[in-house]
């Protein structure tokens, strides 16, 4: 199932009449624009299959366990 872009501004995963990403922006911590550009690319492009949202899951986790290793 895919959402319409309408209930995905309005549930903040896009930008809104502003250009403001809300989720974005609560999420973004990086400290380079090409970093906060993909974040805002992974959120704008929901998973739709439980396969893909668990293999994100996963490589989230791995890289939260590197990031003591990352300013």
């Amino acid at each position: 199932m895919r959402a319409e872009p309408t209930s995905l501004s309005e549930l903040g995963l896009l930008p809104d009449a502003a250009g403001q990403w809300p989720l974005a922006s609560l999420l973004d911590h990086t400290h380079a624009r090409p970093a906060c550009d993909a974040l805002k690319r992974l959120i704008a492009a929901p998973l739709s299959t439980i396969a893909d949202i668990i293999a994100r899951q996963q490589l989230l986790r791995a890289l939260a366990a590197l990031s003591p290793q990352f300013r």
